[in-house]
């Protein structure tokens, strides 16, 4: 397993000049997700097992979080084709999966009058409404292997609009000033409900919903925190202090932990040796930043003094940054590279393509090469871009990275399947209209 050089982990602390008794430093923390390991993730769409008035935005929150889970570094299954895939097979095809369900939907409204003066100073009444849905969800995180839980969450996200009506206004009249669940939202969790299809409390709760990719990157990718921690002043006066205080403002960090080291070796004051294990930590050497804070509680408890707060605080925060330094060199470099290595590979070219097909609600996958049965599991390394069909159109990306010739595949998901007869090529940004017939087209049994 590769080990990575610690600067990959723990960046160059940061003093703030403006307040010099404290150092900033920023501290690399693993996935929120054990992940070590695992090459290959997906999610079990929502919308197969849920409740039927909940499909259209069970559908939405999968698609969300398979957003979410491509902007990790882990290679990512497309879960459609193993619909009809036993659980207990599913070790043969990804590492984890991620399974769970829309649990609810609380939309409500908020309308207040607003006084308004025309050019002409008419004074009239209009009203300020605006809509609110919030969204929960549940998901966990399954090692395939044995089913062990990895990790479990529980959020919600609230998506609104502010619009302004007039009494008059045709669409007030009809939908009245208060829509949905009117007045304030009650404290507490809503009970379960599901909007009707084409309401604007489905149109919010789609907002809503897609937010949730957005909150995955702690969960699949190291992050950073930034850190700050005072450095204390100590008893009585000595002059090395000031010594040491310019040495901060200077970025001189080994030059000021080795004064507060002198200090406290010759002292034995408790916040010259505190002081120097905060700057070990700010190097990035928590081991024996830790040490030297055991230290200094053991001679406290041995001379029956009290542990003061920020010591013990300090100590265990110090020991879970430890803790994350040996999570991390268990991951590879690919697995905890910046988010900034994401966002430049999401602004590499991608051009779009677009087709029509006679299957009603078909998945359309963009394959670089061939498949022969319907239970080829080479399919996976094969998917270039899946697309589903609305009404016979379909729309899809593809990267730039991906050369002709390309065939398509056209499913409902479970045993109707049929490829191309042969590859198209010659597709690219100008190309027309795909028609995929699947009278043309082979069906794989």
């Amino acid at each position: 397993m590769a080990c990575i050089d610690r600067k990959i982990f723990f960046l160059l602390p940061v003093l703030l000049l403006s307040c010099a008794s404290s150092v900033s430093f920023n501290v690399q923390h693993p996935p929120l997700v054990d992940l070590r390991n695992v090459k290959s993730i997906t999610v079990i769409p929502f919308e197969w097992d849920c409740d039927p008035r909940a499909e259209h935005l069970s559908r939405h929150a999968t698609s969300a979080l398979i957003r979410g889970l491509k902007r990790g570094n882990i290679s990512f299954v497309e879960p459609y084709p193993l619909k009809n895939i036993m659980k207990s097979d599913y070790w043969k095809y990804f590492d984890v999966y991620i399974e769970g369900k829309l649990t609810s939907i609380f939309s409500w409204s908020d309308t207040r009058p607003v006084e308004t003066t025309s050019v002409y100073g008419t004074k009239r009444t209009n009203y300020l409404t605006t809509r609110y849905a919030t969204a929960y969800i549940e998901y966990r995180y399954i090692r395939s292997s044995d089913g062990e839980i990895l990790d479990y969450f529980n959020k919600s996200q609230t998506s609104s609009v502010t619009f302004e009506q007039q009494p008059d206004d045709p669409f007030n009249q009809r939908s009245g000033r208060r829509s949905g669940r009117s007045g304030r939202r009650p404290g507490g969790r809503p009970p379960s409900e599901f909007p009707s299809s084409g309401s604007w409390q489905e149109g919010m709760a789609e907002a809503a919903i897609s937010r949730f990719s957005d909150t995955m990157s702690r969960e699949i990718r190291s992050y950073t925190t930034t850190e700050r921690v005072k450095i204390r002043g100590g008893s009585g006066k000595n002059p090395q202090l000031d010594e040491a205080k310019k040495y901060l403002r200077l970025n001189r960090l080994d030059d000021a932990f080795l004064i507060y080291s002198i200090l406290y070796k010759q002292t034995g004051d408790v916040i010259f040796g505190y002081n120097a294990a905060v700057l070990l930590a700010a190097k990035g050497l928590y081991s024996q930043s830790l040490a030297l804070l055991e230290k200094l509680k053991t001679n406290l408890i041995q001379s029956g003094k009290r542990i003061p707060a920020f010591l013990r605080n300090e100590i265990k925060k110090i020991s879970d940054f430890n803790y994350s330094f040996t999570i991390l060199e268990g991951y590879t470099e690919k697995q905890v590279l910046n988010i900034n290595s994401v966002q430049i590979a999401a602004n590499e070219t991608e051009w779009n393509i677009s087709g029509k097909t006679n299957m009603d609600n078909a998945l359309i996958y963009a394959l670089n090469d061939s498949i022969s049965a319907i239970d080829d599991n080479s399919v996976f390394s094969k998917i270039v871009s899946v697309a589903q069909s609305e009404k016979g159109d379909w729309r899809m990306k593809i990267p730039d990275t991906i050369r002709n010739p390309l065939w398509f595949v056209v499913t409902d998901g479970n045993r109707e399947c049929y490829i191309t007869q042969t590859a198209l090529s010659n597709i690219g940004i100008n190309t027309g209209i795909i028609n995929l017939d699947i009278s043309t087209m082979i069906k794989l049994e």
